[in-house]
C-alpha cells in the first residue's frame, strides 16, 4: 500500500460514509458525503475495492488529498451530470471544479458501464484547478474521453492508460469522440505518458 501523508486535517475513510465496494450496490451518494465532510487540510481514502456509481461526483473544496488504493470504479453514463464553469453540462464520473492545491495519489480504473460507441461519458473533468498535484496513475475504459483538463493552470497531471475509447461528445453536438484526455486552456502546466489503444481521435 501506498503510504498516504497529511500534514494538517484528518485522513476519511469512504467505507466510513457507507460505501461498500462490492461492485453491486451502487456508492454515489456515500462517495459525496464522504467528499462532502472534507474541509481544507483533509484526505479521504478509497481502499481497493469496486465502486458502482451513476451520476457525477463533485468535488469543490480546496487544500485536500484523495488517495486511490488500485480501486476500480464501474461508472454509469445514465445519472446526473455535471455542469462546468462555462456552463457545459454532460455525465462525469469525477469533476473537480475550482478546487485548487488538490494532491490525487495511488492507482484506480474507471470503466464506462455505458454502450460502446454511443456513451458520451468522461471519467475525470478537472475545471479551473490550480496548483494540482494529480501524481496518480489512472486508467480508462469504455468512455468518450478519460480525462478533461480546463483551465488549470501551474499543476501536474500523471499517467493515462486507456482502452476503448468510443462514444460521442460529452458536452452534446452529437459528433464522434474517443480519446484518452483532452486539454484545454492550462497555463504552465504538465502532463504525463500516454498508452491508449482503441480510439476514435488522437490521445491528446
Amino acid at each position: 500500500h501506498t503510504e498516504i501523508n497529511t500534514t494538517v486535517g484528518v485522513v476519511l475513510g469512504v467505507k466510513d460514509f457507507g460505501a461498500i465496494g462490492d461492485g453491486v450496490i451502487d456508492d454515489t451518494v456515500a462517495i459525496q458525503n464522504a467528499i462532502n465532510a472534507m474541509t481544507a487540510g483533509d484526505t479521504l481514502h478509497f481502499p481497493e475495492g469496486s465502486y458502482k456509481t451513476n451520476g457525477v461526483i463533485t468535488v469543490s473544496t480546496s487544500n485536500i488529498g484523495i488517495h486511490f488504493d488500485n480501486w476500480k470504479f464501474l461508472v454509469g453514463d445514465s445519472g446526473s451530470f455535471g455542469t462546468t464553469t462555462n456552463s457545459a453540462t454532460g455525465p462525469m464520473g469525477f469533476l473537480f471544479k475550482q478546487a485548487d492545491n488538490l494532491k490525487i495519489t495511488g492507482a484506480s480504473s474507471l470503466v464506462g458501464q455505458g454502450t460502446v460507441g454511443s456513451s458520451r461519458l468522461a471519467g475525470m473533468v478537472f475545471d479551473t484547478c490550480d496548483y494540482a498535484n494529480v501524481n496518480a496513475t489512472f486508467y480508462y475504459e469504455n468512455m468518450a474521453a478519460g480525462r478533461f483538463v480546463m483551465w488549470c493552470d501551474y499543476s501536474k497531471f500523471g499517467d493515462i492508460l486507456a482502452y476503448r475509447m468510443k462514444g460521442t461528445q460529452t458536452f452534446g453536438g452529437g459528433g464522434t469522440a474517443g480519446t484518452a484526455e483532452v486539454v484545454l486552456g492550462c497555463l504552465r502546466s504538465n502532463f504525463g505518458k500516454i498508452s491508449s489503444k482503441e480510439n476514435y481521435k488522437p490521445v491528446r
